[in-house]
């Protein structure tokens, strides 16, 4: 769905449609589930075995692993359909996170057609001289410094290389750039020389910000280069340097960006329009103020862990610049915590569901904008980095009964989210979501038809 309008009022094939999808490391796998079962009634509804996510969506944002994931199912193969199909995530993440977090140092990768829809072989196998659970690492090291310079830890550099999920990026996503993608994109980026977020955006691309249309592998090492878990990563393109971290520093829930995007866009068309005389002021003024009815919004997130005091005033009053870096109490107990990181993606995610509920809510809208989160994600769950097979299942499970959840909405006076109605579950609203989906896209196809 790459070709669209932005501003026929009430014309239901002109709605811009957004899939964003939330940072999070291996709880991936939660959102995964989500397109998983968005795509199957795709299927279902639309007659159409071959549906795939990205036929449905104009725009697709996301940050660090909801980078990576939106990146997997609209890079196009080599006969011009996604790479991944959306049952293809969950799969991917069980085989390659437990070789993504860890360290080695020697590195075997082979073609092989391991996913459904990569024709071009990606790489499956690792030979590890070592390969301990970050957990158990971090808990030796905050017991006893180690003097090994293999075991990467918290305290003295990322606790994990990124050698294995910088080489299979680049070998699944080969030469692909950003306008290649089979819609458009919207990804984040944090650029720590410049100390600016960069947004890797198809919109800017079009626009020709050349030095935007980096390879899609570059685009992904660096939103998912998250402080303390993997180094920094640098790269140029058209003779400009990037010095990259993860985005979710900026942005961990990426869902306004590409809003912005979406009507920084919009705004450049209509301006144009009335250059042109085709426009009067007050139309290009009405049709600012409505932009939210041409806006249909699916904001994924990876679950959060709001432990409500676990943290108070007079604990946090005795920590040391250590302690918000890496709580050694909650590392004697198994569960290794970054708390300065938690809070910051956390807060940054909040902040911007509470900006993009305002922005729906403001015309009324807010059936167009659907955002599936859940705060009670069980502590053990929470860490981005365990990619334990028992773990990983769980997320999977976790995702899979959140579905089966009453849907909540941000209640903002208290920003907290709140049940609507008890009989409305995420699988239902996804149900609703996906005929919405499909309406728009017949709509466009009969006006495409009606102009032939």
């Amino acid at each position: 769905m790459s070709d669209f309008n932005y501003y026929n009022i009430g014309v239901e094939g002109d709605t811009t449609t957004i899939l964003s999808i939330d940072g999070g490391g291996v709880r991936g796998i939660i959102p995964g589930v989500f397109l998983d079962y968005l795509e199957s009634k795709l299927k279902e509804l639309d007659d159409n075995k071959n549906a795939r996510v990205a036929d449905y969506f104009d725009v697709m944002s996301g940050t660090s692993t909801g980078g990576l994931i939106t990146t997997m199912i609209s890079t196009p193969n080599d006969k011009g359909r996604p790479l991944f199909a959306a049952k293809d995530i969950v799969p991917f993440y069980k085989e390659e996170c437990p070789k993504i977090f860890s360290n080695s140092s020697t590195t075997t990768l082979y073609n092989r057609s391991s996913y459904p829809n990569n024709n071009n072989g990606v790489a499956v196998e690792m030979h590890l001289k070592h390969s301990e659970n970050s957990h158990e690492m971090n808990l030796k090291i905050s017991n006893k410094a180690s003097d090994n310079d293999d075991n990467k830890s918290s305290l003295g550099s990322p606790t994990y290389d990124g050698n294995y999920l910088h080489e299979l990026l680049r070998k699944v996503l080969m030469e692909k750039r950003l306008s290649n993608t089979l819609t458009k994109m919207v990804i984040l980026t944090y650029d720590i020389y410049k100390l600016l977020p960069v947004v890797f955006s198809s919109f800017e691309v079009n626009n020709g910000n050349e030095e935007l249309d980096a390879k899609l592998a570059d685009i992904c090492i660096s939103t998912s280069a998250a402080p303390t878990y993997f180094p920094a990563y640098k790269f140029s393109n058209k003779n400009v340097e990037f010095n990259m971290i993860d985005g979710g520093v900026a942005a961990n829930n990426p869902t306004m960006a590409a809003i912005t995007e979406v009507v920084k866009s919009r705004v450049k068309k209509i301006d144009i329009e009335r250059r042109k005389g085709k426009r009067k002021r007050e139309e290009q003024n009405r049709d600012l103020v409505d932009s939210p009815p041409h806006l249909l919004v699916l904001s994924l997130g990876t679950g959060a862990a709001k432990n409500v005091g676990k943290y108070d005033v007079d604990t946090v009053n005795n920590w040391s610049v250590v302690n918000w870096i890496n709580d050694p109490i909650w590392n004697l107990f198994g569960n290794p915590d970054r708390p300065i990181l938690e809070i910051l993606l956390d807060a940054n995610a909040d902040m911007v569901d509470h900006y993009t509920t305002m922005f729906f809510n403001s015309s009324h809208n807010q059936e167009n904008f659907l955002r599936i989160q859940d705060s009670t994600l069980p502590k053990e769950l929470a860490a981005m980095d365990n990619a334990s097979p028992e773990n990983m299942d769980k997320l999977e499970q976790f995702a899979k009964d959140m579905l089966k959840k009453p849907v909540t909405r941000l209640n903002l006076p208290t920003s907290q989210r709140i049940v609507v109605d008890q009989n409305q579950t995420y699988q239902l609203a996804l149900d609703k979501f996906a005929e919405k989906l499909i309406a728009i896209k017949k709509s466009r196809a009969k006006l495409a038809d009606s102009q032939d």
